[in-house]
């Protein structure tokens, strides 16, 4: 696996004190990858489905539900690092997690190393250009 998208989840997997929290995290995802792999019925319903599933991915859990975590943004990419760790691989759907994480993933990849990488609208982009 790649570590830098995997090193999220793994390195919080040892704090003892978020074992609860990491735990609903954990089974929020394996929730939504048990609905995203349901068998379909025809391809329409097949994206419908997915659409759902995405967005019910990325809603929950908030700071609310958990115990100890109260950042959005670390909760994002603890779900996606987890999805991407335990659903990745020969054996496995590893599109799940790119199908539902696809920008976190990304930016946890852009920021890996150098902490550095902003995101940025195209138009804005398109301004800054020479």
């Amino acid at each position: 696996p790649d570590m830098d998208l995997a090193k999220t989840w793994q390195s919080m997997t040892s704090i003892k004190e978020l074992w609860k929290d990491l735990d609903i995290i954990k089974k929020h995802v394996d929730d939504v990858y048990a609905k995203w792999r349901s068998t379909p019925s025809s391809p329409d319903k097949v994206k419908q489905r997915r659409l759902a599933c995405s967005k019910v991915f990325n809603s929950s859990p908030t700071p609310a539900e958990l115990r100890l975590l109260k950042d959005e943004a670390l909760i994002s990419r603890l779900r996606a690092s987890y999805a991407y760790v335990t659903y990745q691989g020969p054996d496995r759907e590893h599109c799940f997690a790119f199908e539902m994480a696809f920008r976190e993933l990304c930016h946890m990849k852009a920021n890996a190393g150098t902490n550095q990488a902003k995101t940025m609208t195209r138009g804005f982009y398109d301004r800054m250009k020479l």
